[in-house]
């Protein structure tokens, strides 16, 4: 799905703490700073507003 979605949209996809090589979190995660890093790792990379789609955590 998502190279059908890159012909035509921009894709940003941070790492939540954890996978892709990312330091694990040392505690619960708060979903107001997760939010704040992709909003951040978005506008870091020009896109002033943007749509946000969901895919699976895991369990």
């Amino acid at each position: 799905m998502l190279d059908d979605l890159a012909r035509d949209h921009s894709i940003v996809g941070p790492h939540y703490p954890g996978p892709g090589g990312s330091s694990v979190a040392t505690g619960p995660l708060d979903l107001d700073v997760l939010v704040d890093r992709l909003v951040a790792a978005a506008v870091s990379r020009g896109h002033e507003t943007f749509a946000v789609l969901g895919e699976s955590l895991g369990h």
